[in-house]
């Protein structure tokens, strides 16, 4: 089951600073989209790095966003990256990143052009704009400006993304499942405790070292863990001992409270009350086992 998500991917350091430098040294644009988002994402770096011709057409039209999500969906049902002409014709690719066979993001980039353009090349692209109601007044220019990667460069850049990507997110994976282990085991090892030595008097501290563990690490697992805090399992655990006690035979309240770990009655009371909502006597009152008729 994979348990880094697309927002833990997103705020992985290493995973910025390489597209960082990819950014760099290619001069593209990179973008980490959501497969759960319709195509929306996290742009790995300042949107001043966006094409500026698609920029402009972004401002005007909604047919960039359209183009990008009916590609995602051909990338999702084919499974592999993704080199595609977009509407207005330039280069863009999307790569699909894994983990234990679950696409849990996208890389897309480019913005591109596989050659240097010409006059018939912005004429075309007019005509696309004016299909999609475009006014293509100043954008001549941008689109002359567009970054030029030739198509083998182009299958480079992709090669190299999958890979990277894949791999970082793999190994991250792999440490957050080493870490899940570790949780696990912490809390296990506390709830053992907590179980074995109820009746004594426990603290976090004594706690944290049978779990082998810092009171902080204790703390925040714990609670991801179970819900509760260390406290709170503790007086759970008090409880549903005492509870086993009263519904075994005539003891009195206060021996079932003392001989699960509490000080006071008073105590036992408040905190019984706060769990199951009711007095001990009238829980023991409601839940006791009563002989059946005979006929």
């Amino acid at each position: 089951m994979a348990l880094i998500t697309f927002q833990e991917l997103a705020r992985l350091t290493v995973f910025r600073k390489f597209y960082s430098l990819a950014r760099e040294i290619f001069g593209v644009s990179i973008a980490l989209m959501d497969p759960e988002g319709r195509g929306r994402g996290a742009l790995l770096g300042p949107r001043t790095t966006l094409n500026p011709f698609c920029r402009a057409l972004q401002r005007r039209s909604d047919a960039c966003f359209e183009c990008d999500y009916r590609y995602l969906q051909e990338v999702r049902r084919l499974r592999k990256p993704l080199r595609y002409s977009c509407w207005a014709g330039l280069s863009d690719f999307i790569i699909p990143i894994f983990v234990e066979g679950k696409i849990i993001a996208y890389l897309q980039c480019g913005q591109i052009l596989s050659r240097r353009p010409l006059e018939k090349d912005w004429k075309r692209t007019r005509k696309l704009l004016a299909g999609k109601g475009v006014d293509p007044a100043g954008l001549k220019a941008l689109y002359f400006k567009t970054l030029v990667r030739g198509v083998r460069e182009q299958h480079g850049l992709i090669s190299l993304l999958e890979l990277f990507a894949n791999y970082i997110t793999d190994t991250s994976n792999r440490l957050l499942l080493l870490e899940k282990s570790r949780t696990s085991r912490i809390v296990a090892q506390a709830e053992n405790f907590i179980k074995d030595r109820y009746r004594e008097p426990l603290s976090l501290g004594s706690v944290a070292r049978a779990a082998c563990a810092s009171k902080r690490t204790l703390t925040r697992v714990f609670h991801e863990e179970t819900g509760l805090t260390v406290l709170q399992y503790i007086q759970k655990t008090r409880v549903e001992r005492a509870c086993e006690a009263m519904l075994k035979g005539p003891v009195k309240v206060i021996h079932a409270a003392m001989d699960s770990g509490f000080n006071t009655i008073q105590q036992f009371n408040r905190v019984f009350r706060q769990q199951k909502g009711c007095a001990p006597r009238a829980w023991r009152r409601r839940n006791a086992i009563r002989p059946a008729r005979s006929s």
